[in-house]
């Protein structure tokens, strides 16, 4: 029977673990976290549209660690205003001292050996140190031994978390002075310690790791060579490495600044930091200008830009705003001319009252607005809307007028404008016309129908004139004829002896014997009606009634007075000033003896109306009583004046010469 091997299945097997053995040895070691870096991003830092339209922004576009891409024309950026895509950007690339940037330093001091290289280390740390701009940030750690990774634990002998460097550089650079001795190099401890504090500090594209070193690790006890890497990558922090002297360990420092997306170079000796560092400092502080025509309209107003960043990396994008602002020389469009809140056309402006200016002005910035009327006195608004109320009371309504307006931004900015305006002319005054009366002749050119009636009375009234004539003379020569026989029987009485006596009882007959004057006084003439006895002296001048007019008084009766006789008028009252300075008013009028003095307005009953506000609506009145005038005043607020003197209630009595006192009118009574 042969004998099978047993241990051939087992020999494939062996050889599949040989495999996989070397294909383990072979595979590299498993790349970090940097590979999962993202694109590029852009910051919008400022827009200055000073020269409005013309905007510029400056931006700083980082990769995807923070650090900034200074190698970019202008064909990476394009600019949004608003949704519209703005055309001819120009760009340049600027280096703006005033950014802000936090360096952490790690420094190996023992890269180089030996006490003399130490010291130029510490002399090359120390000047850049010194180099960091006022704005920066700065923090330390510096190998010279172990480290213990817990950034809680600060050693003040060797490290140093942030601080500003306008204030507390020279805490870290007495820190290099002090170092003596290294008795250790770990790199990769001292690494992940620095990211620590860095991550705490600023935001991405503001910070970054500047490392000093050969890059050889010696005693690191926490970290590996790919542990800094990978929290670096995690916070977006950039390490920037810088080897130093003839025998550089650049793979780890290449692979280290490569996969953080930092940058690496090298230098011979410690004298050559000094100058590595200000390269990182500019392009730390390299940001491009974008210059552009803005179209949005001039407004004052905030507007939104959104500009994007084209690479091959990726593309990124941020939002900035500008001031659309307007000229720096203000811009006067127009004047309105308000009343009660409604616009009026200006050359029809009231003649009296006010009138509300409101301008209409553009400007970036406004200190005052002044108005003055024909060049006289200036008045200033310095406030929001700057607008203005106008009298116009005082302003002469028969002629044009300008109004002048600067709009004043500063002293070297200033727009004048004039403006014309006139007012209505003042409502005509009323003028008092006496009523004509209408005679027959006149009625009878009115109403042609009814001629013949106006013919007939035309020609009966004179007869009944002449006969009303005649019976009032036979009436008056009667009664002289009665007082004649009755004078007759008194003579007759006193010479009772004389006549002779019938009987006891029987009357006597009486007999007539006219006396001897009585034809004289029935032919003496009958007084004139209106001469019956001297009138009462008057002190006004009362006008005679016309030629054509002839004015009868009544009968004398029994127990009646005297004859009224009504005149035209007694007096005038004429103004001095005023609008109705000129004009008489009749004072006295028979039938409407009493003057009623008040100011003008709508549905006034006043016979005098006087255009003036200080005037009560019922301020006085004037009446007659017989021959006489009498004045009171109604409790005007203003108050009336005779001669002087303020009137009360009680009426005083008037004369030709007077002088009255209406509130700010003057009139005087003078003869009619």
């Amino acid at each position: 029977m042969t004998k099978k091997n047993t241990h051939v299945p087992f020999a494939p097997l062996w050889r599949l673990t040989a495999c996989l053995a070397l294909l383990a040895l072979s595979a590299p070691p498993p790349r970090p976290a940097a590979a999962q870096l993202g694109g590029p991003s852009i910051t919008v830092n400022s827009c200055d549209s000073e020269k409005y339209p013309e905007v510029t922004c400056l931006v700083t576009p980082v990769n995807s660690a923070g650090l900034p891409i200074t190698t970019l024309n202008a064909t990476a950026f394009q600019v949004l205003d608003g949704n519209v895509t703005v055309n001819d950007v120009k760009v340049e690339k600027v280096v703006n001292a005033a950014t802000k940037t936090s360096y952490m330093f790690v420094t190996d001091f023992g890269m180089l050996g030996g006490a003399q290289n130490l010291q130029a280390l510490k002399d090359s740390a120390r000047a850049v140190l010194s180099a960091v701009g006022p704005t920066d940030r700065i923090g330390m750690v510096a190998i010279t031994g172990k480290v213990d990774v817990d950034a809680a634990k600060i050693d003040p002998t060797k490290e140093s978390g942030f601080v500003n460097a306008s204030t507390n550089r020279n805490d870290i650079i007495n820190i290099v002075t002090r170092l003596t001795e290294v008795t250790g190099t770990p790199l990769y401890d001292a690494l992940c310690k620095a990211i620590v504090l860095t991550a705490r500090e600023a935001s991405p594209g503001s910070r970054a790791i500047v490392l000093f070193t050969d890059g050889r690790d010696a005693k690191s006890t926490v970290c590996t060579a790919d542990d800094p890497i990978t929290r670096a990558n995690k916070d977006r922090i950039p390490i920037i490495a810088i080897g130093v002297g003839p025998r550089v360990e650049d793979s780890y420092l290449r692979r280290l600044a490569t996969l953080t997306d930092g940058t690496f170079e090298t230098v011979a000796d410690a004298s050559g930091l000094l100058g590595r560092f200000t390269n990182i400092q500019t392009q730390f502080r390299t940001q491009y200008k974008l210059t552009f025509n803005a179209t949005s309209a001039a407004d004052n107003q905030r507007h939104g830009i959104t500009v994007q960043l084209n690479m091959p990396s990726g593309r990124a994008t941020d939002r900035g705003e500008y001031t659309a602002l307007l000229p720096t020389l203000p811009t006067l469009s127009g004047l309105a001319f308000k009343v009660g809140g409604a616009e009026i056309d200006p050359l029809k402006l009231p003649f009296t009252g006010d009138v509300s200016l409101e301008p209409s002005i553009k400007a970036r910035k406004l200190t005052r607005v002044e108005y003055s009327v024909d060049g006289g006195e200036t008045k200033v608004v310095d406030q929001n809307p700057y607008s203005l109320v106008l009298r116009l009371d005082s302003l002469d309504p028969t002629r044009p007028h300008k109004l002048t307006v600067r709009a004043v931004g500063d002293a070297q900015n200033i727009t004048v404008k004039d403006f014309e305006f006139g007012l209505l002319p003042p409502p005509p005054t009323p003028t008092v016309v006496p009523t004509k009366t209408c005679d027959l002749i006149c009625q009878a050119q009115r109403n042609p129908g009814v001629a013949i009636p106006i013919a007939i009375v035309a020609i009966g009234l004179p007869i009944l004139f002449f006969s009303l004539i005649a019976l009032l003379a036979q009436r008056s020569r009667r009664r002289k004829e009665a007082a004649a026989m009755n004078a007759y029987a008194e003579d007759s009485a006193t010479s009772v002896s004389n006549v002779p006596i019938a009987s006891f009882g029987a009357p006597t007959a009486p007999s007539y014997s006219p006396p001897a004057n009585m034809g004289a006084t029935m032919a003496s003439p009958l007084p004139p009606p209106m001469s019956a006895g001297p009138e009462p002296t008057s002190v006004f001048s009362p006008a005679p009634p016309p030629p054509s007019t002839m004015i009868f008084g009544a009968p004398v009766t029994p127990g009646g007075g005297a004859t009224q006789v009504f005149k035209p008028g007694l007096a005038k009252l004429a103004f001095q000033n005023g609008p109705l300075a000129g004009t008489p008013f009749p004072l006295g009028v028979p039938g409407d003896s009493e003057t009623l003095i008040g100011r003008k307005v709508d549905g006034s009953t006043a016979r005098v109306q006087l255009d003036s506000p200080f005037v009560s609506r019922r301020h006085a009145r004037i009446y007659a009583e017989g021959d006489q005038l009498f004045i009171a005043d109604l409790k005007s607020a203003s108050g009336t004046k005779l001669n002087g003197e303020r009137l009360t209630e009680a009426p005083a009595r008037l004369k030709v010469g007077d002088r009255l006192e209406f509130a700010d009118l003057i009139a005087e009574i003078k003869p009619f």
